[in-house]
């Protein structure tokens, strides 16, 4: 049959055992010897043993009594620190965090933040997913992952948005391209030639979003990686736009040149994406650090 006793019963008990008597427990405790006398007899009388014995000085626990209270002792250090996990877990301190993020992104900013975090709070376990840029919406909405980083809003979804940084457009060309030795590439001077994209990345955004100047641009949809895309670059095959933040390390025989409309540096936003309803304590704590991160900035 299960037994209910009060952890302040407990507690006193811990408290008689180790002052040695109970007029000096009650005054630790703040209660009067009485009360503290009724609630030993009642917790003796629950577990049917006797705690402690009288001597000339004072109390001293009976080897029964030394037993339960050594093994209570180590019950309720367990019981505390449980309960400080739990209040640690519910400020963010401890879990996890699932984040999504495209394949082509490979965000130093995003790496460097989430750095940043878990030093801060190293019982943190952070678990990134790599997909498609197009499937990153479907996780986010089936709960598979908790966060996601991304260029420009996830409109089609119910979720909130974070702005975070921005990230400057580049150009990339083969080392011996006509265009290599510029640092600077207005979209105009695009027009004659072939610009390769993965159409299931974000990679793709910089054309589909900015190409609107009214140049006829040649655009090339691939499905691949943005290492293989690189390659066909260097190969000579087109030149394709990236973003700065995901292009280092960059390959061998590759020239990068900011990309500028009307002498003005073309730049995207990435923003924090989740669900209102995810109630994830770690969540919360990570979008409370992105905020102020990049407030700041």
């Amino acid at each position: 049959m299960r037994r209910f006793v009060q952890l302040i019963t407990l507690h006193c008990a811990l408290v008689v055992a180790e002052v040695g008597s109970f007029l000096g427990a009650s005054r630790c405790l703040g209660i009067h010897h009485s009360v503290l006398s009724r609630r030993i007899r009642e917790l003796e009388h629950t577990l049917s043993i006797i705690l402690f014995e009288r001597h000339p000085h004072g109390v001293r626990p009976t080897p029964a009594g030394a037993g339960f209270l050594r093994n209570l002792r180590r019950v309720l250090n367990d019981l505390d620190g449980t309960l400080a996990m739990v209040k640690t877990a519910g400020r963010g301190k401890v879990g996890n965090l699932s984040i999504g993020f495209d394949v082509s992104l490979q965000s130093r900013e995003l790496l460097e933040a989430v750095a940043d975090f878990v030093r801060e709070e190293p019982d943190i376990a952070i678990h990134f997913v790599e997909t498609r840029h197009a499937e990153l919406a479907a996780y986010l909405n089936d709960r598979a992952i908790d966060l996601v980083i991304s260029p420009d809003r996830l409109w089609h979804f119910s979720n909130v948005s974070l702005p975070l940084w921005e990230s400057q457009i580049v150009v990339a060309v083969a080392a011996d391209h006509p265009l290599a030795e510029s640092a600077v590439i207005e979209w105009a001077e695009l027009e004659s030639h072939t610009i390769l994209t993965n159409i299931h990345s974000a990679g793709a955004m910089p054309v589909a979003r900015l190409a609107v100047t009214g140049q006829a641009l040649s655009i090339v949809h691939h499905d691949v990686s943005q290492g293989s895309l690189l390659g066909l670059v260097r190969e000579g095959l087109g030149v394709a736009l990236l973003f700065e933040s995901a292009t280092a390390p960059t390959r061998d025989g590759i020239a990068l040149s900011e990309l500028s409309d009307g002498g003005k540096a073309t730049r995207i936003q990435f923003f924090a994406h989740w669900r209102p309803n995810n109630k994830n304590p770690v969540l919360a704590a990570f979008i409370e650090f992105l905020r102020q991160r990049h407030s700041a900035a």
